[in-house]
């Protein structure tokens, strides 16, 4: 399985790369650089490939933990 993780903002798409760190259950640990945080209620995009297929993921910025 692989993942790459975008955050997106609506009209405009500015697009950062982030790495998921940890996934438990419903939350989704993702690492973005200090100057590319995504703001609290943004969508995240995540492009999974698994056996083959390809999809994308939305997720929703809940909470920003800091270091």
């Amino acid at each position: 399985m692989t993942s790459a993780l975008t955050e997106t903002e609506a009209p405009e798409r500015e697009l950062k790369d982030g790495r998921v760190v940890a996934i438990a259950g419903p939350v989704v640990d993702v690492e973005f650089p200090p100057d590319a945080l995504p703001e609290i209620t943004h969508a995240l995009e995540m492009d999974v490939e698994l056996e083959g297929h390809k999809t994308t993921i939305t997720a929703e910025v809940a909470q920003q933990l800091g270091d």
